[in-house]
């Protein structure tokens, strides 16, 4: 073997030797009990921070997200208000303590953005949620929403992670909330995505065009935006 030829052998085992391993996926158990955290990105919070940049621009005037201001942070810029809210009234970052199942649990018309980011799936009341936080939107606002279409059951909240979405499935509940207005929903993953998020195989792990495919067949991710208009009645 020429010294070319020896170079680039050792070239390819460098990169062998980088590559992540999956293992042996035949396996009763993920690589993962936190989803992939302890390795890096789960894959669903990837896709989720793929759909919040596209809609970036929407991140402007009152905010409010559920839990924690985690996407707030990464889009300050044109944001004048933030709000958090929370279920918990032990959440010391909440400002807001509702339960979004509560009809009217939200102020009508307050934010120029209402972030649901997998949430609805705890909710008991989901049309009564999507109904308050539509509701709760200033008209020119918008709504986001991601939801799981596919999951591990929340290992810290078994009895109470309740619910997976289709876009279909989160089309139809959107639009019964914001009836004749134009809805963009749909999925994001796809079949790779799909069986590395179960088995707790972080992004990290994954060539990087991986995430960037969506197969409508393997959605990890339901997403919707919507956008109330300016001479929209609530």
């Amino acid at each position: 073997m020429n010294e070319p030829a020896r170079a680039r052998l050792r070239k390819l085992l460098r990169r062998w030797r980088r590559r992540p391993r999956w293992g042996n996926l035949l396996r009763t158990a993920p690589f993962s009990d936190g989803y992939g955290w302890d390795r890096g990105t789960p894959a669903d919070r990837a896709l989720a921070w793929r759909f919040m940049e596209e809609h970036r621009h929407l991140f402007r005037g009152r905010v409010l997200e559920v839990g924690s201001d985690t996407y707030i942070r990464a889009f300050r810029r044109g944001i004048s208000a933030v709000d958090i809210v929370d279920v918990d009234e032990l959440n010391p970052r909440a400002t807001v303590i509702a339960d979004l199942g509560i009809r009217g649990s939200l102020p009508a018309e307050c934010y120029d953005l209402v972030l649901i980011a997998q949430t609805l799936q705890y909710v008991t009341d989901v049309p009564t949620a999507l109904h308050n936080c539509w509701q709760a939107v200033r008209p020119g606002g918008a709504l986001l929403i991601t939801v799981p279409a596919i999951s591990r059951l929340d290992p810290g909240a078994v009895d109470g992670d309740l619910w997976r979405f289709t876009p279909a499935g989160l089309r139809r509940l959107l639009g019964q909330a914001a009836p004749d207005v134009p809805l963009d929903v749909r999925g994001l993953g796809n079949l790779a995505s799909a069986v590395a998020f179960l088995y707790g195989i972080a992004a990290e792990e994954l060539p990087g065009h991986v995430l960037d495919i969506d197969d409508d067949a393997f959605p990890v991710l339901t997403v919707a935006a919507v956008t109330k208009e300016l001479t929209s009645q609530t």
